[in-house]
């Protein structure tokens, strides 16, 4: 092998080497002539050789469970269909992007206009299912609003409590105890039934 077979090796083309490999191994004929013919050591040729018999193990070989799998996904044409919709609802994907990664991740050609019309089929079945429960948002808004009302006034109870209790301890030490465990006791029963409600 001389220096010039090493740089007619270096430049040939994916396809030429591609071509060295198929005929190496259909065996139509001798790897030294293919060599002599191309100007290639029969070394390059084997090399090229082995990379083909390695694509072809790898191309047939049978899927084998593999300890990166995570998930086994049977798609089919209902899960297209949520995929599609999650992506425009949660991802707030495009139409454009819904098509786009169908056919790049799925081989599987859909339309903007299969998109809109998955989405407006899905609007409409949920405008039927909250018409049947009912309005429940102003419902639940009010609710809060109360329970963050109760909330507050328990604390609001909390707080007076706490400083009749503080007072209370001052007035022991100047013997003003029996004028302010009225309104410590009233603060009490205040504070319990503020709690009881929020």
């Amino acid at each position: 092998m001389t220096s010039s077979s090493l740089s007619v090796a270096a430049n040939l083309p994916f396809e030429t080497r591609k071509q060295f490999a198929i005929h190496a191994l259909a065996g139509s004929e001798p790897v030294s002539r293919v060599a002599d013919r191309e100007g290639v050591s029969r070394k390059f040729i084997y090399h090229q050789k082995h990379k083909a018999d390695i694509a072809l193990d790898q191309a047939f070989s049978p899927p084998g469970e593999s300890p990166d799998v995570l998930f086994n996904l049977q798609v089919t044409d209902a899960w297209l269909n949520q995929l599609a919709l999650s992506l425009v609802l949660v991802c707030h994907s495009s139409f454009r992007g819904v098509v786009r990664l169908f056919e790049d991740l799925f081989d599987t050609p859909i339309s903007v206009g299969t998109v809109h019309n998955r989405l407006a089929a899905a609007a409409g079945c949920a405008a039927t299912i909250n018409a049947a429960h009912g309005d429940i948002f102003h419902i639940r808004q009010q609710c809060e609003g109360l329970a963050n009302r109760l909330a507050r006034l328990a604390q609001g109870s909390a707080t007076r409590r706490q400083k009749a209790e503080q007072r209370m301890a001052g007035a022991k030490q100047e013997s003003l105890r029996d004028t302010l465990s009225s309104a410590l006791a009233k603060a009490r029963d205040d504070e319990a039934v503020a709690m009881g409600l929020a």
